[in-house]
């Protein structure tokens, strides 16, 4: 098992665990998002350490980037057990409350990642501050939240999400924190249609395991394949339409 460094007291999380059964390295959206981040950041992801995932769950970006680019992130979560599963192989693993904001880690990181965080956050700009405290001046914040709120449904209500995003309004975000916007995107929209469905779909489920199965699981491998190439069909960075935004910030100096 790998070792688990204690900062901070470990806590419950607004994150199902039914999530996490399903969300693999080869599920369609995972390894779409991680097809979006390369196109947002370019070159500059050639060049990203220190870096730090935080909210990083099991893993899943952390192994992506690991594999992609040869980079080992610190990995910060409330979850242990999380954490216990954790598929990185290189990166630190670490029981952190970024709100404690120890001193030892003030601007530490050069590029930071909150990819499907703060949809679970109540206070959104007071988590970009204390995310902040961990990011030198001039370093990068990478964002990644779920799109619209008409699209708001049972699933995301069991996936622990408070609330859905457009892109101006996660834009809007980032600036009343004191960020200068790099870049931004929707992305996901060949999967529009088949969220405006997943919606009225739920209703008919009871469970939280059948709604989060019904909301994320591709079913088969075949499937999930078509899927994945259905992402691509659209270009980046767009205004028009998605399921997600992905943003890159940059910190003052």
């Amino acid at each position: 098992m790998r070792n688990i460094v204690h900062l901070s007291e470990a806590l419950p999380v607004n994150m199902t665990d039914y999530w996490h059964d399903i969300a693999s390295l080869e599920h369609f959206w995972v390894r779409r998002r991680l097809e979006v981040f390369r196109a947002l950041a370019g070159q500059t992801a050639r060049d990203m350490g220190p870096a730090a995932d935080i909210g990083c769950g099991r893993g899943l970006l952390q192994s992506q980037l690991e594999r992609e680019y040869g980079l080992a992130v610190d990995g910060f979560d409330l979850d242990e057990n999380a954490l216990a599963h954790n598929l990185s192989t290189s990166s630190g693993l670490y029981v952190y409350n970024i709100h404690d904001r120890l001193p030892e880690l003030a601007g530490k990181y050069k590029t930071i990642f909150l990819f499907d965080v703060l949809e679970h956050v109540a206070n959104e700009l007071g988590f970009l501050a204390s995310a902040l405290h961990h990011l030198r001046p001039g370093g990068l914040l990478y964002v990644n939240l779920p799109a619209y709120q008409h699209l708001f449904s049972a699933y995301d209500t069991m996936a622990g999400h408070l609330r859905r995003y457009t892109l101006a309004q996660a834009e809007d975000l980032g600036r009343r924190a004191g960020l200068r916007l790099v870049k931004s995107t929707y992305w996901g929209a060949p999967y529009y249609p088949l969220l405006v469905v997943r919606k009225f779909l739920l209703r008919l489920k009871k469970t939280e395991s059948d709604i989060v199965a019904t909301g994320f699981d591709a079913r088969s491998d075949r499937l999930n394949t078509v899927l994945g190439h259905l992402g691509r069909l659209e270009p980046l960075p767009q205004r028009l339409l998605g399921t997600s935004v992905m943003l890159a910030w940059q910190k003052g100096a």
